[in-house]
């Protein structure tokens, strides 16, 4: 009796002791002894439907933290957008749950990259994103991938609904989205209608409607499988598990038996079999067999689930919204073209295209609930306590949904992704990708196959209802881990792009009205607006545009041309027109000073060039105007000088790259002898900038960067400051994308975004806030971060605008600051006496030992050489462009609004009134008495608030550079040098006969006629900037 009064109250006490909340934890439902919330929760479940539905029915009543208890675990939820972006910048909360649920998939161990966390996750995740670059993760060659994909995916789509006269979409996309993750899991694709994978991708399915994100009753009662397996899930969920297992063991199997490639592996699984034999000895090792099954169980499964379900969700959505729809078809057909397929590069050219993506991935939340995450420690979060190993479920649905995010949320309107410019825009409440280090993995891969499998779609088909069938399919979908599509069929039918056909009467009319309209159109094309500056006539349609480019061949460059003109013209304002858009080019000091001080000319232009220029997205710092460029020029500014720009900090990383240069001509010398200077200089100065943009030089060995200064140089010289053939007639791409450059620009963005966005990523994966003074990407995710705190929608501060930035900083620290020194040491060649007295000054200088921090006062001579090759070369001769932002006058001509405006500083630097001798090669007229003189006149940076925001940088480097290595050598040209050999050579019977027969045998045929040895050629190579032509020089050390 005693002791079932004692069990009793034991009993009591437990129950009243397990219902006891952690003192500070959330509010929410009181929970019961040992089962917690659950029969609450089966109970809403019951009612509302959806397991997102209770989370968010629960937070109404609660707020946007609830404390719940499911069995054993203790639980928060965590919704709307305040309570999201502080949860997700916590790294307490980067943890993964250990329950039954999260390691039954894995063979009951913490294996894999989802449900992982410390340093396994970190060692697995490092492993497989390194892995997955090599293989061309996030770059072109995947892009590709995707690209061919598409276009497998519409012709079987086309196939299967001529076969059957119709297509069930809700899995339509399914093997097209495994292949594309497939071909760098495991080096090779499947056919869409293999029998294998169509049942693989079902079980899938099934497995994520199984059980919901918390892991359900079998997380917290595993002992249920024995009892009832089929109620608890177990037994469904390893119905799926086994054949996916197998079909994953037989492939690592096969690609183990395969000869596996120690350097070019083909595949991650390859990799990851090296790197399970070169760990073999270490018994501690991360990497291991299961660990792969379960890697490749999370790709197979995160990389199909969620894409594939919402491209089927997507198509829904287009059902519902025809006319989304059909302003979707109207842009892809507007920007792509009747003949092509889509391609990623286009995407910034489709902002309303994407818009609609973005809403729906908003308003269909595939992914209501973020994977589970758990606190790795005690933490105080919102104002609440949340005990170490509390697991936590973040509502998306809750995000996506907020009527304060979003104005009325439950309304399908793209258009709240877009701006009054018609360009996407981020919102703060938008995360179907989550946030943070655990972030998706997968998500460029994600959003790059959403955008090409749905615009692919949408341009080629139109998609209805089979005959007799009224209701169209539900927006709603299963409940599970992941919402999916219930099951729905359309008739496909290809979209004719052809017009129609029409009434010989009313195509003579057309034809008539056509050729009125074409009248009116040349007439108004030709009307030269009122007191505008003079200048050739143009012609319509091309403007100026032939007569420019066939003049500027002829006289090598636009500078010479404008020059002419303007002689001809007798004005330092010439006015023209390129394509459709007018351009005034300012010439001679006082124009051109004004253009530099007036608030009216610092826009810039809109153009196809500019926007081709910034992969699609006018962001940046070079190529935009107004708010945007204030704000971002400030904040670079600000952020390169913190970092040390144009201080001691700079002066040392100039030092250091000099040493590393000097060390290298001295290599190249004894390596290969005499060589052209300008080939290893832009690296050099391109390796200084990107210390302050990127925390550590790029590298010399880096074969990328050799490629993408190589394309720098021919997009240079294919283009000029105008924008060439493709700023004023952007239509000639379709008809010669290789001759007029734009080819050449793809390519240079595709690699270059390759190499910026590694770079980013990387900051991205490594950034901390005691990093963010340690250079400009650290400062700029900072910014980023503190924008998304402060829900600012209107932020500016992206990864778009972050990668523009930085290409902004790569084109304009690559060219010309490496130019202008590869000049100032040929000249030396062409002036041996100058580099003589050059030589003297720096060696009587006291300052000599430290050229990176020496004032520049104490050389003048050497100071004044480098003015006089700025000037003398004008590497930059025309700079530009500008926009005027409202009508104005220039040098008493009116200009309208919106012209486009050329800086002809060659007219300055050249002006034989003020310079007397321009033409002449003459340091002295930059000194008197010694000091440094006549400097207003020479701009090669420009003037006034768009001065070049690098010119101390570009100084800096020139200066140090260029004594630097006259401080180190003597350069001399090439010389013909007599043989010295005294020992006999064995063969020289057969050679003098080879000699004489070859030599009089080639007399007998031919007349040979002499070229003389060339010295360095003073006339440069025309562009968007000056470049020499390649030389060689010999390098003496001193």
């Amino acid at each position: 009796m005693i002791l079932l009064v004692l069990s009793l109250l034991f009993g009591i006490l437990f129950c009243w002791w397990d219902v006891q909340k952690p003192k500070g934890f959330p509010p929410g439902p009181k929970w019961l002894p040992i089962v917690g919330n659950f029969p609450q929760i089966f109970q809403l479940k019951k009612s509302l439907g959806y397991h997102h539905k209770i989370w968010h029915h629960l937070s109404r009543e609660y707020g946007n933290v609830v404390g719940l208890r499911l069995g054993r675990d203790r639980l928060i939820v965590v919704s709307g957008c305040e309570a999201i972006r502080d949860f997700y910048s916590r790294a307490e909360f980067d943890g993964r749950p250990n329950g039954f649920f999260f390691t039954v998939r894995s063979f009951n161990q913490r294996l894999g990259l989802v449900f992982t966390d410390g340093q396994d996750w970190d060692a697995q995740r490092r492993f497989c994103m390194k892995t997955l670059k090599q293989l061309g993760f996030g770059r072109y060659s995947m892009v590709k991938r995707i690209e061919r994909e598409a276009e497998e995916m519409i012709e079987y789509m086309w196939r299967k609904n001529e076969q059957d006269g119709g297509i069930f979409m809700h899995n339509a996309f399914d093997i097209s989205v495994l292949n594309v993750l497939w071909t760098l899991m495991a080096g090779r694709r499947y056919d869409l209608e293999d029998e294998r994978l169509t049942q693989l991708m079902r079980l899938i399915h099934e497995c994520f409607r199984i059980i919901d994100m918390s892991g359900g009753i079998l997380n917290q009662y595993p002992a249920l499988r024995h009892i009832m397996p089929h109620f608890s899930g177990y037994k469904p969920l390893m119905a799926t598990f086994r054949p996916i297992w197998n079909f994953l063991r037989e492939t690592i199997e096969e690609i183990s038996r395969s000869k596996v490639d120690a350097n070019e592996p083909k595949s991650l699984i390859e990799a990851y079999v090296r790197q399970i034999k070169a760990s073999a000895k270490d018994g501690t090792t991360p990497f291991t067999e299961d660990q792969l099954l379960a890697v490749c169980l999370d790709m197979f499964q995160a990389g199909s689930e969620t894409t594939s379900n919402t491209l089927a969700f997507a198509l829904i959505y287009m059902l519902h919204y025809p006319h989304v729809a059909q302003r979707v078809k109207d842009e892809l057909m507007t920007i792509v073209g009747p003949t092509s397929l889509p391609k990623l590069e286009q995407r910034a050219l489709l902002p309303y295209t994407e818009a609609v993506l973005c809403e729906i991935q908003r308003c269909a939340n595939v992914a209501p609930l973020a994977i589970v995450h758990r606190a790795t420690e005690a933490v105080h979060f919102m104002g609440f306590t949340v005990p170490k190993d509390t697991l936590a479920l973040v509502s998306l649905y809750s995000l996506h949904m907020d009527p304060k995010a979003w104005r009325n949320p439950h309304e399908f309107n793209p258009e709240r992704f877009l701006d009054g410019n018609n360009q996407l825009v981020n919102h703060e409440g938008f995360l179907p990708f989550g946030s943070g280090r655990r972030r998706c993995m997968g998500e460029n891969l994600a959003k790059s196959s959403l955008f090409l499998f749905f615009a692919t779609f949408m341009h080629v088909f139109e998609a209805k209802l089979p005959d007799g069938e009224t209701k169209l399919p539900d927006l709603e979908g299963y409940d599970g881990i992941t919402l999916s599509p219930k099951a729905y069929r359309v008739i496909l039918s290809r979209r004719q792009h052809t017009a129609r056909q029409h009434s010989l009467g009313l195509f003579v009319i057309l034809l008539l009205c056509i050729c009125l309209l074409g009248a009116l159109l040349v007439a108004k094309e030709l009307r030269r607006p009122k007191n505008f500056p003079p200048g050739p006539q143009w012609l319509p349609i091309v403007g100026n545009s032939p007569q420019l480019r066939r003049e500027a061949r002829k006289f090598g460059g636009l500078h010479r041309v404008y020059g002419m003109w303007m002689e001809k013209y007798g004005s330092s304002v010439l006015g023209m027109k390129l394509g459709g858009t007018l351009y005034a080019v300012g010439s001679s000091y006082d124009v051109v000073r004004e253009i530099h001080m007036r608030e009216e000319f610092e826009g810039r232009p809109k153009n196809f060039f500019m926007r081709l220029r910034t992969m699609g997205s006018l962001r940046g710092i070079t190529c935009v105007d107004g708010a945007m460029w204030a704000e971002h020029r400030a904040f670079a500014v600000k952020h390169l000088r913190n970092a040390g720009y144009g201080r001691q900090p700079m002066e040392l990383a100039i030092g250091e790259e000099l040493e590393d240069l000097l060390a290298l001509i001295e290599h190249q010398m004894g390596a290969a002898g005499p060589f052209w200077p300008g080939k290893i200089l832009p690296v050099s100065v391109l390796n200084v900038l990107w210390t302050f943009t990127a925390g550590k030089p790029l590298g010399r060995d880096d074969v990328r960067i050799e490629k993408l200064l190589s394309l720098l140089q021919e997009r240079s010289k294919a283009f000029d400051m105008s924008g060439g053939v493709l700023s004023s007639m952007p239509w000639i791409r379709f008809l010669a994308p290789e001759w007029s450059g734009y080819n050449l620009i793809r390519r240079f963005n595709e690699e270059l975004r390759d190499l910026l966005m590694e770079t980013i990523d990387a900051h991205h994966e490594s950034y901390s806030e005691d990093k963010s003074s340690d250079d400009l990407i650290y400062a700029f995710i900072k910014e980023m971060k503190q924008q998304q705190n402060t829900q600012n929608p209107q932020s500016t501060f992206t990864n778009i605008q972050l990668t523009m930035v930085i290409l902004d900083i790569f084109i304009a620290g690559s060219q010309t600051t490496s130019i202008t020194i590869d000049l100032a040491l040929m000249m030396l060649l062409l002036h041996p006496e100058m580099q003589d007295k050059i030589y003297e000054e720096i060696m009587q200088n006291n300052d000599a030992k430290n050229l990176s921090s020496s004032p520049h006062g104490n050389f003048p001579f050497t100071e004044a050489y480098l003015m006089e090759v700025r000037r003398f070369f004008n590497v930059v001769p025309i700079s530009g462009p500008r926009r005027t932002t409202r009508d104005t006058h220039l040098g008493g001509y009116s200009i309208p609004r919106n012209t486009t405006i050329l800086i002809n500083l060659h007219s300055v630097h050249m002006d034989e009134e003020h310079w007397g001798d321009p033409y002449t090669f003459r340091p002295e007229r930059f000194l008197s008495g010694g000091k440094i003189c006549n400097a207003e006149r020479l701009m090669p940076f420009g003037q006034g608030k768009r001065r070049c925001l690098g010119d101390t940088l570009a100084r800096a480097c020139i200066f140090t550079f260029f004594t630097g290595i006259v401080q180190k050598f003597k350069l001399a040209p090439i010389a013909d040098e007599p043989p010295d050999g005294k020992r006999r050579c064995l063969g020289d019977t057969l050679a003098r006969a080879c000699i004489f027969t070859f030599f009089t045998g080639i007399v007998q045929k031919f007349k040979l006629a002499p070229i003389a040895d060339e010295p360095p050629d003073v006339n440069l190579l025309p562009g968007i900037t000056l470049s020499p032509k390649p030389y060689r020089v010999l390098f003496e050390k001193r």
